[in-house]
């Protein structure tokens, strides 16, 4: 996933010079925005996004505006994924007129702080994603266990890291104990005696280990002969990807990088 800064200003340097001829450069009401984002059409969507950023500051869009972008996201995931089984991979640098789009909607839908979003943030973890559900606290634990159990590649992996980092942020404390029960049990899928090695163990060892569980670490001790990655934690490496900057960062950020759009 690009980050979100860089992948709206490469959107908003990109001239569009294919369509724009055929539709206005710029959207300023919240009405074109919303039916830009609800297009099929990938420049259109572009616009829409574009049009994001000049409505004001997350805090104030509407929850029409904040539907539309989730609809736009799920719409370019539908379409990522279709083109993913067709063997077509689709990357921003391409161009646009058929560009991935998913990276800056999903970073509106992170920064808009609603938990309507978290469904879809779960399924890409960006800093700024994991840095949102992590702010969601429990309201994201069910959707993020549910994908850490059976989701792909990417968004499992996502997950468990999402999850591990949610303890270290807010702490065991905050949990309860059926919810860190959960956390084990998932944990517990990719690194008790008998499950596969591979990248899951990794994470989910990583996972066990902050839950401060006493049977827990024993699994990530008998699964470590053998394999550095298990061995370093267990001796006190740093986890990766460290725990990265709050939500808080990350909108202020936003301001300040978009907030001069507001005023004109």
């Amino acid at each position: 996933m690009r980050s979100f800064f860089f992948c709206l200003l490469l959107l908003l340097a990109w001239p569009l010079s294919e369509v724009a001829a055929q539709r206005p450069r710029v959207l300023t009401s919240e009405e074109e925005i919303v039916a830009a984002l609800r297009s099929t059409d990938i420049p259109t969507i572009f616009l829409g996004v574009s049009g994001v950023i000049r409505i004001g500051p997350p805090e104030d869009w509407s929850p029409t505006l904040r539907s539309a972008i989730l609809y736009a996201l799920e719409s370019e995931m539908r379409r990522d994924a279709e083109a993913a089984r067709a063997g077509v991979y689709r990357f921003a640098e391409a161009g646009f007129t058929d560009g991935n789009l998913q990276g800056p909607l999903t970073d509106l839908a992170a920064v808009m702080q609603d938990p309507a979003a978290i469904p879809l943030l779960v399924l890409s973890t960006d800093p700024t994603e994991r840095a949102a559900l992590i702010d969601f606290g429990r309201q994201a634990l069910p959707d993020l266990l549910r994908v850490a159990r059976e989701g792909d590649f990417f968004a499992l992996k996502g997950a468990l890291i999402v999850l591990r980092q949610m303890v270290q942020a807010r702490g065991l404390g905050y949990f309860t104990a059926q919810e860190r029960a959960q956390m084990k049990s998932v944990a517990a899928l990719y690194v008790s005696p008998g499950t596969p090695n591979g990248y899951k163990k990794v994470y989910a060892a990583q996972l066990l280990l902050v839950l401060e569980d006493a049977e827990g670490r024993g699994w990530v001790e008998a699964a470590a002969p053998g394999d550095k990655q298990l061995q370093d934690l267990l001796d006190g490496a740093p986890m990766l990807p460290l725990l990265g900057k709050p939500l808080s960062w990350h909108l202020a950020r936003h301001r300040e990088v978009y907030g001069h759009n507001w005023d004109q």
